[in-house]
């Protein structure tokens, strides 16, 4: 499904119905957000595991005391300040995603209802691809992302339009942002 927008030669495009996977969205959450952080506290743990194994149990305890309380504990605590905001959550549920010149928008299919989430390009940072999908970033008002998969689409061409335009207006969003400061 596509129309042609001849202002601004941005097309219209939409996704079929697509959902990240739990085990996906909590990697991305996790090494887009927190990656320092758990690798330091895994540190933290290898090291209390390796002094409490060679010089005393009381730093086992302690290594394990980070692994099977703090982690978990502060797994929670993160994904309750991001996973739940709406930059983050809507790759969760069933949704389309549809571009158009203004930005994406992220339509939620819940309960037989639609709920719009709408991301401007100037709230967007950049777009990275991978092999099989696109990834952007939202950098306000709250930190996210959008997630794109290659099988969302019914047509290879779709995807690769809806990935040309966003780039696009993140490009021209990030030209007019830096024309309008000087």
């Amino acid at each position: 499904m596509e129309t042609k927008n001849k202002e601004t030669a941005i097309r219209t495009v939409e996704s079929n119905t697509i959902r990240m996977g739990g085990g996906a969205f909590a990697s991305m959450l996790i090494f887009r957000f927190a990656g320092i952080w758990i690798v330091a506290l895994l540190a933290v743990a290898v090291t209390g595991l390796a002094l409490g194994i060679s010089i005393d149990i009381r730093w086992l305890v302690a290594g394990l005391l980070v692994v099977f309380v703090i982690l978990p504990g502060l797994l929670a605590a993160f994904y309750y300040t991001h996973g739940l905001r709406r930059e983050c959550y809507v790759n969760a549920l069933p949704h389309r995603l549809k571009s158009d010149s203004r930005g994406v928008t992220a339509i939620l299919e819940i309960d037989d209802r639609e709920k719009e989430e709408f991301f401007s390009y100037t709230d967007m940072k950049e777009m990275r691809r991978s092999a099989e999908s696109a990834v952007i970033t939202i950098k306000r008002p709250m930190r996210g992302f959008i997630w794109i998969p290659e099988n969302g689409f019914s047509a290879i061409d779709e995807y690769e339009d809806m990935l040309e335009d966003v780039a696009r207006g993140i490009k021209e969003s990030k030209s007019q942002s830096e024309h309008t400061e000087k």
